[in-house]
């Protein structure tokens, strides 16, 4: 089948993990054997260091066709109508270019939104949701007024995890299907070594092998009050006073960044080495500071579907949560735990019993959970499916 994506953006040096969501499901698509394009308008700000105009590039052996402009933040009539013309001339290179799609599949309700306001009404429209700023009382005007024109437009519309199906289907009237993100299971993994070799550098016994107070933990997420980065590195800090070999990498970068890092730098003063802040990482450089791990944590208020977890799982990794929404739909009791509540007192007792708990999951457990749910063939099975539905026969 011919499946044309709709992405934010596609990766570039400046923004290394624009759009990954949208290009690893192109990529299993493709694997799975559908002819894929993946298409972008991306009206960012000028700020955001990119080339600006038409782009048309093969990005991992996926062929990307897209439109950069220089928007930034306009009003919501404005940017319906930037989109409703960028989008248009999208389509018409697109079809000029490789024909007309058997089905579009839009990521995200403002590029949905722009299909239907360009009058691309000939093709089937799959409409996925990510966006963590919904929620039953509204988001902005105008991501209110996008999500409602993509539901009404869309044949099919999906949410990335149940919570926010529910949020879909009971503020917008739209009647979701749950298709998560796929998760890289190759890169993300454990490490390929001896199993006698310790895995964590600061621990001695490896993964799944016992309670233990010198675990490394690493959590990783955008630095902004709503992934919990402070109070999870204020409890860390806290344990540290009696569990001296405790580690804690972050990884990541936002408005939060320099507190962050002066909270750690007193932390470090009494309990040197504890917290490591490293920064934004490319995936690779990810992947390989889980596979160094013994555990990930995260201390979020809210979350659509949480990939950073997943990527955990499938490097094999316990992972401890706080209620936030889309974990809920894969955190069970085999694959880590969840606090009582997002409280600093609940997560503190928390990561006490996870670092208690650590040797009793099973990493190559964990890992299968996430490969059997999340990977490529998974999803792009599921994808399938949806668009035999909706594509005429």
């Amino acid at each position: 089948m011919r499946v044309l994506v709709l992405s934010r953006g596609v990766p570039c040096a400046s923004s290394p993990l624009r759009g990954v969501f949208e290009l690893d499901q192109a990529k299993a698509l493709a694997t799975a054997g559908h002819d894929v394009l993946v298409g972008y308008v991306d009206g960012r700000s000028a700020r955001r260091v990119r080339r600006f105009g038409w782009s048309h590039r093969t990005i991992d052996g996926i062929e990307t066709l897209g439109l950069d402009l220089p928007l930034g933040a306009v009003s919501p009539e404005l940017d319906h109508q930037a989109y409703r013309r960028a989008t248009g001339l999208l389509h018409r290179r697109v079809v000029k270019l490789w024909g007309s799609p058997d089905v579009i599949h839009a990521h995200f309700s403002r590029h949905a939104a722009a299909v239907a306001r360009a009058g691309v009404d000939d093709v089937p429209l799959v409409y996925t949701e990510h966006f963590s700023g919904l929620s039953l009382d509204g988001a902005d005007r105008r991501t209110e007024e996008d999500v409602r024109r993509a539901v009404r437009r869309a044949d099919a519309v999906l949410a990335v995890s149940r919570p926010l199906k529910d949020i879909m289907d009971t503020r917008y009237g739209a009647t979701c299907r749950v298709v998560p993100n796929v998760i890289d299971v190759d890169l993300f993994a454990p490490p390929q070594q001896d199993a006698d070799e310790a895995i964590s550098p600061l621990s001695d016994s490896g993964k799944g092998s016992g309670s233990r107070a010198d675990a490394h933990l690493v959590a990783a997420g955008q630095l902004v009050e709503r992934k919990g980065m402070k109070p999870l590195i204020e409890v860390v800090g806290e344990l540290a006073a009696t569990r001296p070999g405790l580690t804690l990498s972050v990884i990541g970068d936002g408005p939060q960044r320099p507190e962050l890092e002066r909270l750690a730098a007193r932390i470090n003063a009494e309990h040197p080495g504890t917290i490591m802040m490293e920064g934004l990482l490319s995936r690779s450089q990810i992947a390989e500071r889980f596979a160094r791990a013994d555990g990930f944590a995260l201390a979020s208020q809210w979350e659509t579907f949480g990939v950073v977890y997943v990527e955990a799982m499938a490097a094999g990794l316990p992972i401890l949560a706080t209620p936030c929404g889309g974990p809920s739909d894969f955190l069970t009791p085999d694959v880590g735990m969840v606090t009582r509540s997002g409280s600093k007192d609940d997560l503190r007792a928390g990561l006490g019993e996870f670092l208690d708990s650590l040797g009793s999951w099973d990493p190559a457990h964990i890992r299968q959970r996430a490969v059997d749910r999340f990977s490529p063939a998974a999803v792009a099975a599921e994808l399938t499916k949806v668009y035999e539905d909706v594509v005429p026969r």
